[in-house]
């Protein structure tokens, strides 16, 4: 896992990496101290969290903006929203694929008004397919809103692809939400 800081010209300030694997399937809080320099009094910046597969791949990303201040106290303030932006109920985690058209179905709660932005990547790292879609917040009552894709693909063998739903940032460079799932796309 990775903890990075990185500047609103998309420069990285901080990498900080750190090894959870002994907590492995558990819940765990940390709480790291991340020193920075910045060159101005204060400067936009996003604070984000990130995992990474063994082919390095990413799994998830978390992010926040942030404002970084030469001087000054901390304020923290508590997230409006803490909910996991995309849920996928369809396909399922390592299910197999078949016919040459993947259909996912799920739930997405924007984090932005950019593009969802959908991606399969191969082991190494090659990128099958990408797909942008808009979704529109949810509206009334939802946490959600409800979508469903059906995208053609085509391989030749048993293919193991990492699915990744991500967003990109508005103002500082990068994705700001990513969730993935590995899936097998078979011809």
């Amino acid at each position: 896992m990775r903890v990075e800081l990185i500047g609103e010209d998309g420069r990285l300030i901080v990498r900080q990496a750190v090894d959870f694997r002994e907590y492995k399937h558990k819940s765990i809080a940390f709480y790291p101290v991340i020193p920075f320099e910045i060159n101005s009094a204060a400067e936009t910046a996003r604070l984000q969290v990130l995992t990474s597969d063994r082919f390095g791949r990413a799994i998830a990303i978390e992010s926040v903006d942030v404002i970084l201040q030469k001087v000054g106290r901390n304020e923290i303030y508590a997230p409006e929203v803490t909910q996991e932006p995309y849920i996928i109920r369809y396909p399922d985690e390592g299910q197999t694929v078949t016919s040459g058209k993947l259909v996912i179905e799920g739930l997405i709660r924007p984090v932005n008004d950019s593009p969802v932005i959908l991606e399969a990547i191969g082991e190494d790292n090659s990128v099958l397919f990408t797909k942008q879609f808009h979704v529109e917040p949810p509206s009334g009552e939802l946490s959600h809103t409800p979508f469903q894709l059906e995208i053609p693909y085509k391989v030749s063998a048993a293919t193991p692809v990492r699915l990744i739903f991500r967003q990109e940032g508005s103002r500082i460079p990068g994705s700001v939400a990513l969730s993935s799932l590995t899936i097998i796309l078979a011809p």
